[in-house]
């Protein structure tokens, strides 16, 4: 029997009888560490590290990164969470992609391809002509940068609907809602750029910058795809997404045996949606900025036993609304690492609080917290 797992965890993301759905929530993306954990989940709880205090300076919402999206739904297909089992290829559908590639000097590669897919069931069919333009390489003592350019020409009315997470204030876990494929790109130019530079050649010191947009430009009068029985198909307008990213963080010792670290991340966002009218969480107008201070402290107590403080401030500036906000967090633990019967043991105790101030309402609260992870080292 095949599962849906699309975590890629040791736990189906279904639901079955005497057994739940996936208790560490469900957070689909790349494992770059090799630990079977999804990179957007390290710590295993039901709320990504892009949202959660201190994890989400280092993780950045998926919105903001690069990524291949080949059935055409504005969702990078790495990231998408359906209900379907994990067959190699979907089930109902036939198709082919081929491409060839050249490397046109070190480090920058040009790649152009075709993609057609169909249904079997429905005359429903995915046409894609596409050019990915990579550079990726690393300047001695200059830093690393990566550009990325997809251009593609698609025609594609195959609905791939999926289910995302959404953020709700005064809720720890958010909320797993589904998201409707409106078919934006019936007969539509699609363009995905995205330019991102790292540098971290001075010691203790890093600097980070992203850039992504993104465009569909309608070559035609194209409908979106109708929500329910009865509902009066939109015109889907051209859209734009741009969102930038800009990090620092320096590492310092002011004594033996305590660090500081200063950090802040700034990110900005604009999106114009397909539908003008929309009111779809994913699908509407947004123009905001996010500013997120930290100061992370650390202390050795004894061999294996440090302290480790943070403090994170938060600032929304909703520069389209009226939807601003701003959020204080503190959290302290005492971190110990051991080594057990072979065993690598991580131990930490401690706990957080957070004071977060809406428009209409101020939330806050606290939790305390111990955690034991062993594995080999």
């Amino acid at each position: 029997m095949v599962d849906d797992n699309d975590d890629q965890d040791r736990f189906a993301d279904w639901g079955r009888v005497n057994q739940a759905r996936d208790q560490n929530g469900i957070f689909p993306g790349l494992d770059a560490n090799n630990d079977f954990r999804s990179d957007f989940n390290q710590n295993a709880n039901k709320r990504p590290d892009y949202d959660e205090p201190f994890l989400r300076y280092h993780v950045d919402p998926p919105e903001f990164l690069f990524g291949v999206d080949m059935d055409h739904n504005t969702l990078i297909d790495v990231y998408e969470d359906d209900e379907l089992p994990d067959y190699p290829y979907q089930q109902d559908r036939s198709g082919y992609n081929g491409y060839t590639g050249v490397t046109i000097v070190p480090d920058v590669d040009l790649r152009v391809g075709y993609a057609h897919e169909w249904l079997w069931s429905d005359r429903r069919e995915s046409r894609d002509l596409y050019t990915m333009l990579t550079v990726d390489k690393e300047f001695a003592r200059r830093g690393h940068i990566r550009v990325f350019e997809h251009l593609r020409l698609v025609e594609d009315d195959i609905p791939d609907d999926q289910l995302v997470w959404r953020d709700i204030p005064g809720n720890e876990e958010g909320t797993i809602d589904e998201f409707d494929d409106l078919l934006p790109a019936q007969n539509t130019i699609v363009n995905d750029l995205f330019i991102g530079y790292d540098f971290d050649h001075i010691e203790r010191l890093h600097l980070g910058t992203s850039l992504k947009y993104q465009a569909y430009w309608q070559r035609d009068d194209n409908l979106s795809r109708l929500s329910s029985v009865g509902a009066v198909p939109d015109t889907l307008n051209d859209a734009h997404f741009v969102g930038m990213i800009a990090r620092a963080d320096y590492a310092f010792d002011p004594i033996a045996g305590f660090s500081l670290q200063p950090r802040v991340k700034t990110m900005f966002r604009w999106r114009r949606p397909f539908q003008r009218s929309s009111n779809l969480f994913y699908d509407r107008k947004a123009k905001d900025l996010t500013n997120i201070f930290g100061l992370m402290l650390r202390k050795q107590l004894m061999g294996k036993v440090w302290l480790e403080q943070g403090t994170e401030f938060v600032l929304l500036n909703d520069i389209r609304g009226d939807d601003d906000y701003h959020e204080s967090i503190v959290s302290a633990q005492i971190a110990m690492r051991e080594q057990y019967l072979g065993y690598a043991m991580a131990i930490n105790i401690g706990g957080r609080w957070n004071r977060q101030v809406l428009k209409d309402r101020t939330l806050s609260g606290g939790q305390t917290f111990i955690t034991v992870f062993a594995g080999l080292d």
